[in-house]
């Protein structure tokens, strides 16, 4: 029994595996408790940044005017253009592309002396203007009208400054790209 140490350093060996244990036993008990209070801190932040949100939402909602209640409009509906009238101006317009184009020539030609009414149809490039007379001159003044809004006409060439600031699906070509 050579190899038998005395029970003094077996008790202090113990103590120590005993005091090793506990302290591991200490630090992952920390740990856990570490992690489960960044977890718990985290939610308690999130639970009231989402507080937050409904408030900001709840506050936008009770500050938007009430609606009105919703009265049946009549919808009053207006002739169509008679294009073959004697005061119709056709124009070709073989520049323009889409809507957006429509919309531009529409605001260009209201500017002319004796305008009524427009309808610019796209699919086959061509508007239709009501004026008050129907004149060579006055056909003339809307086609240099479309032109200034950067649209060639079948007599007169597009203003290329015009062009240019129009958006890229009003320019030639641009539907297909």
């Amino acid at each position: 029994m050579a190899d038998a140490k005395p029970t003094s350093i077996l008790h202090s060996e113990l103590q120590t595996n005993l005091c090793d244990e506990r302290q591991l036993n200490l630090l992952n008990h920390q740990e856990k408790n570490t992690v489960k209070n960044s977890l718990i801190a985290g939610l308690l932040a999130l639970t009231v940044a989402l507080g937050a949100c409904a408030k900001e939402e709840k506050a936008a909602e009770t500050t938007k005017p009430d609606a009105a209640p919703v009265a049946e409009k009549k919808v009053e509906a207006t002739p169509a253009m008679d294009v073959s009238g004697p005061n119709v101006v056709k124009i070709a317009l073989p520049t323009m592309q889409c809507e957006s184009c429509a919309k531009t020539i529409k605001g260009a030609v209201k500017g002319v002396n004796g305008y009524e009414d427009a309808t610019v149809d796209v699919d086959n490039k061509v508007a239709f203007i009501r004026v008050a007379n129907n004149t060579p001159e006055v056909k003339m003044e809307l086609e240099k009208a479309i032109a200034k809004s950067g649209y060639s006409t079948e007599n007169v060439k597009r203003d290329q400054a015009a062009y240019d600031g129009l958006d890229e699906c009003c320019k030639e070509d641009g539907m297909k790209k």
